[in-house]
């Protein structure tokens, strides 16, 4: 959480969105999380909400290695139930 915080620019609470998006591996949310991670957020009157890593003076390519550790980390980290075992 504090990672896409620091680097990101992301809210306490948009940052915990990510870590349960993480802990229940949705492939899909965590993909759309890694745009915004990088790239930010900006709504449709030009208002930024997440800054984003380029925003914070973070290349395009450290940012995806980092947010790919995170990935990585977070495959051991949660573990998944699948019939009764954590795999």
């Amino acid at each position: 959480m504090q990672i896409v915080r620091d680097l990101g620019g992301y809210s306490l609470g948009r940052s915990d969105m990510v870590r349960r998006a993480m802990s229940k591996k949705k492939h899909s949310v965590m993909e759309q999380e890694r745009k915004n991670f990088i790239y930010g957020i900006v709504d449709e009157n030009g208002n930024v909400e997440v800054p984003g890593c380029l925003r914070n003076g973070i290349s395009e390519k450290a940012a995806n290695e980092i947010f790919d550790q995170m990935m990585d980390f977070a495959s051991y980290a949660f573990y998944k139930k699948v019939n009764d075992y954590y795999v």
